[in-house]
Formats: structure tokens, sequence, C-alpha cells
């Protein structure tokens, strides 16, 4: 029982980072720019130049040690790379969830984006899969010859290195980014536009910020002397906004009568 879920544990760790590597490798200078946040968010921007460098050895590395797994060559030295690797990881996912100093790693490129939190989560499962195949790596039985274990680490290594290289010089061969070419930019949307405005009173210059309506509390005195509260609601006529649809980001005047004695109050909304 325990062999079977070494094995499993392995092939799903293999799996994985073969997948991660892919989705970065895909659109390396995705990868970079992702890098280069971090070193925004920790003052190291210094460090900028060497990003898509980087990029491409994190994409590679992470291609690599999935093979690696997977295959289950250079078992000891491919573990303690990949327990390396992933306390990196994780503390850095933590600071992430905790702090937010970067919205989204990209730890799966742009195929799948994670809220940080789902990222350490995720982490902490990988965590639990690798710490049993650390404590049990002397039991991993070699099936390959060393000649043959090197010769899939360089042929591994050198074609992910050539994938990386060209989707870098070109297009990515599989693109999951929002922009990708065939794709409308066009927002599609069955809702109803929403028009944000601000009303500003050209008696006394006060400036509120609506978003469809702006709503007025005015507060008149009766005759018998009780006062009285009333809330007025004043908007964009929804027949008038393709009068006013070319307008946005301009003040336009928008006549609006109100009888009221009294003290009025102004509400976006």
């Amino acid at each position: 029982m325990i062999r079977i879920f070494r094995t499993i544990s392995r092939v799903f760790l293999g799996i994985i980072f073969i997948f991660s590597g892919f989705v970065k490798g895909v659109d390396p200078l995705g990868t970079a720019y992702k890098i280069e946040d971090y070193f925004i968010a920790f003052g190291a921007e210094w460090a900028i130049p060497f990003s898509l460098s980087l990029a491409i050895i994190l994409c590679v590395s992470e291609f690599a040690l999935g093979i690696f797994l997977l295959t289950n060559i250079f078992k000891r030295t491919t573990v303690w790379l990949t327990l390396l690797m992933m306390i990196i990881f994780t503390a850095l996912t933590l600071n992430d969830a905790l702090y937010n100093p970067v919205p989204d790693c990209g730890c799966f490129g742009d195929l799948i984006i994670l809220t940080n939190w789902e990222t350490f989560y995720k982490n902490l499962v990988i965590d639990f899969f690798l710490i049993f195949v650390f404590i049990t790596r002397n039991s991993f039985d070699s099936v390959y010859k060393k000649t043959t274990e090197w010769s899939i680490a360089i042929l591994t290594i050198s074609l992910f290195t050539i994938f990386n290289s060209y989707n870098i010089n070109r297009l990515p061969i599989i693109d999951f980014r929002d922009w990708k070419i065939g794709k409308s930019l066009i927002l599609e949307t069955t809702e109803d536009l929403q028009y944000y405005l601000a009303y500003t009173n050209k008696e006394t210059g006060e400036t509120t910020q609506g978003k469809v309506k702006l709503q007025l509390l005015a507060q008149s005195t009766l005759k018998n002397g009780e006062v009285k509260n009333e809330l007025i609601d004043i908007s964009i006529p929804n027949n008038d906004y393709e009068k006013y649809k070319n307008k946005v980001g301009s003040t336009v005047e928008v006549p609006v009568g109100i009888i009221a004695k009294g003290q009025i109050t102004y509400y976006g909304i």
C-alpha cells in the first residue's frame, strides 16, 4: 500500500511540475513580467533586467523536475531540488496571501488564475505529497542506467529551452492570453451599461460623486413648525443617454429643478 501511494505521489508531483512549467513556458515574457512584479514589490528594481533569464530558468527547471520525477531519474537529487523549490514557493505564496504584494503569482501562467490564498493552499497540497516522497526517497528503485538518465536530462532541458526561445521570438504556440489572435476585444455583455456621474451645484460649487443617480435629502419646515424630510432622486433620464454617451469624461449641464425650502444634502448612489 505504501509503495502504491509513493508511486502515485511521485507521478502526481511530476505531472503538476510538467504542467506548471509548460503553461509558463508557452509565454516566458508573461512569466518575466510576473517576476518583475515581485522585484518591484520587494524593492529590487535593480534586478528587473534579469527577469527574462530567470523566467526561462524557472520554466525549464519546473518542467525538467517534472520529467525527472515522472521517469524517476536522479531520484535523490531531484527530490532535494523539488523540496527546495517548494519551500521557496510556499513561503512566497504565504507572504502573498497575507500581504498581497502581487495579486497573482502566475504559477499556472495565464491558463489558470488563482487567488493568493488558493495558490497557498494548492502549494500545501503539493507539499503533503512531496514530504511523503522525500521521506521515502531511498525506497525508489532506479530503472535506467546513468548514461540513459543523463541523456533524458540533456534532451529535456535542451528541447524545452528551445521551446521557450521559440515562444519569446514568436507568438506563443498555445496562447492563453485574453488578447490572443482571433479573440474579440469588444466588450460583450447583456447587462445595461452603467453611467458614473458627478453632480455639481452651480450655486454653491459643491460636487458630489454619483453612480447613475443622485439623491437629495431636502428638509422643509412646514407652517405648523414641523420639519419634513423628503428624498428626491435626480438623474439623466434613460431616453437622454444617447445625448450624452459621447461626453464620457466631460462636464455636461443637466437642468434639474427642485422646489424645496430649508437644508438640502447630496448623496451619490
